[in-house]
């Protein structure tokens, strides 16, 4: 007799989905996430109810006797756990240093510090020992918490943020680096895309004074509202370009671009979109992301950043030593600007934009100095 499997099938999976108002992907990484988080609440019911006063007595004993820092492995040793067990344990906290985002202060080393110990420690699905890596950091745990966030680009926006966004904006700065100054993983075009928003939704009063680009962006907001159902893609572009008698006209039409793909309609046939089996065919050369964005009647820049989020997350995050010293290496051979698309063809491993924000990355912390004028911000 064949044995029932207890595998769920793809329809239960879409039944799910349906029922949540998720994709089906989420609610698989919730169910794994679900599975983890149980896994390790039995293993914690077996470690003996003394250990976390043992580990933390250890801990303090070895910062009370003069220690600059914590020896883990003693405190291992002396309580019978394992090392992970131990910096998940122990509470104490006296003496740890806070972490608070600054870019003039901000230290890349230090955060991939953290990133390393959890990605080793907690891979995904695994919830994340916070405790643990507060411990390992010696740094207030709120604050890890923090700063684990904003390095995996989640940013939150409050009217704090959006102010200090204006401020920095009305000083002359770029979009780049008013971004980094919010938040070391907060790209421009994200940055760019949630002001635009904001002021859309809360559009400066008749009396104040209102520049001529928010203006600009106003109407080409209103246009691609009014325009939106009526004409495709393409057209609206074009129609909403000749409005405007704009010297740069490729500027223009990015402004356009990015509120086309920002508008509910879009991005809902964005979401529709199977982008598995569009990165197949796309890689089979059966079409390309400008087809695809034709036959599919969608901005090209949204579909052409989604298969890009798509692609990186079939790579690993993390650089290995090995491919950090080629990308260093083959930047430093170039005469000129560096060819991210032909380093990621031959290393195989990382996508193009994971080794242009790598290049990026080493030329803000120093180690890349001889990089071409159009690599810096």
């Amino acid at each position: 007799m064949k044995r029932k499997s207890n595998k769920i099938s793809r329809a239960v999976w879409e039944q799910i989905s349906k029922t949540l108002g998720c994709t089906v992907h989420a609610c698989r990484e919730r169910s794994a996430a679900l599975n983890t988080k149980r896994k390790l609440t039995i293993a914690s019911s077996e470690v003996p109810a003394n250990g976390a006063i043992l580990a933390t007595s250890e801990v303090q004993r070895q910062l009370e006797s003069g220690s600059c820092a914590v020896d883990w492995s003693l405190v291992s040793h002396a309580t019978g756990l394992g090392m992970c067990e131990c910096l998940e344990l122990s509470d104490y906290d006296v003496g740890k240093s806070r972490w608070q985002y600054d870019v003039n202060t901000f230290s890349q080393s230090m955060a991939d510090r953290m990133t390393g110990f959890i990605n080793e420690h907690y891979p995904k699905p695994t919830p994340v020992n916070y405790r643990a890596a507060s411990n390992f950091m010696w740094v207030d745990m709120d604050d890890c918490m923090r700063m684990h966030g904003l390095l995996r680009g989640r940013f939150k926006w409050t009217e704090a943020a959006y102010a200090r966004a204006a401020e920095l904006k009305a000083q002359g700065l770029s979009w780049k680096k008013v971004a980094r100054h919010l938040s070391p993983s907060l790209r421009a075009n994200n940055l760019y895309t949630a002001m635009t928003k904001r002021s859309m939704s809360n559009p400066t009063p008749k009396k104040a004074h209102i520049s001529d680009a928010d203006a600009a962006l106003m109407e080409i907001a209103r246009l691609v509202d009014e325009y939106t159902g009526k004409y495709s893609v393409v057209e609206i572009a074009n129609k909403i370009s000749d409005e405007f008698d704009i010297a740069n006209r490729s500027c223009c039409r990015s402004k356009i671009g990015v509120r086309i793909a920002a508008h509910p309609h879009y991005r809902a046939k964005l979401d529709a979109i199977d982008y598995d089996d569009l990165v197949r065919r796309i890689a089979a050369g059966q079409t390309t992301k400008s087809l695809a964005a034709e036959e599919l009647d969608i901005p090209y820049y949204g579909i052409s950043e989604r298969i890009e989020h798509f692609t990186n997350s079939n790579y690993s995050p993390e650089w290995t030593g090995e491919e950090t010293s080629k990308l260093i290496e083959y930047a430093r051979g170039c005469s000129s600007k560096p060819d991210v698309a032909y380093f990621s063809t031959n290393i195989g491993s990382k996508s193009a934009r994971q080794c242009y924000d790598k290049l990026c990355s080493l030329k803000f912390t120093g180690i890349l100095h001889s990089l071409d004028a159009e690599m810096s911000e």
